[in-house]
């Protein structure tokens, strides 16, 4: 091989290994993973912008270890602790979720802010790790068959 294509790879190989170190995220704790669809009571497909649903958040409460009863929530909520705009279908925090175990939920907005008219599933428990992804899996936000979620 020639020494100056030799050094010429070298070179390339450096500098994309310093341009890929500096896109790194900081991890503070864990992430929570989720995505969303959205359908009729009656199974019937809907979407955001059809039922004029804005935002979906994500809440956390913090869980303690109660070794008589079982897992108790009773620390800090944070709702929300991060927002997502319902037409992306998914969301991701950062890594910044504080480790332990968690009790998870979203809540449905509409433009203005208020609550939409939907069923949204319980609250889930999880073990969030720090570096770690933790999913809530798929989640179904229900809307009326009959009038919109957000306004008449």
């Amino acid at each position: 091989m020639n020494t100056r294509f030799g050094a010429s790879v070298v070179c390339l190989m450096g500098l994309a290994a310093i341009s890929l170190g500096g896109s790194c995220v900081g991890i503070n704790g864990g992430a929570v993973e989720l995505a969303w669809s959205v359908r009729t009571v009656d199974a019937l497909p809907a979407n955001c912008d059809m039922q004029h649903i804005a935002t979906i958040s994500l809440c956390i409460q913090s869980c303690d270890e109660d070794a008589g009863t079982g897992d108790t929530c009773t620390g800090a909520t944070m709702c929300p602790f991060d927002t997502f705009a319902c037409t992306r279908l998914r969301g991701a925090t950062d890594f910044d979720v504080a480790p332990g175990k968690k009790r998870l939920w979203i809540t449905v907005a509409c433009g203005d802010g208020s609550p939409a008219d939907v069923f949204v599933p319980e609250a889930v428990l999880r073990d969030v790790t720090r570096g770690d992804v933790t999913e809530l899996n798929a989640l179904l936000i229900s809307v009326p068959s009959d009038k919109l979620a957000c306004g008449s």
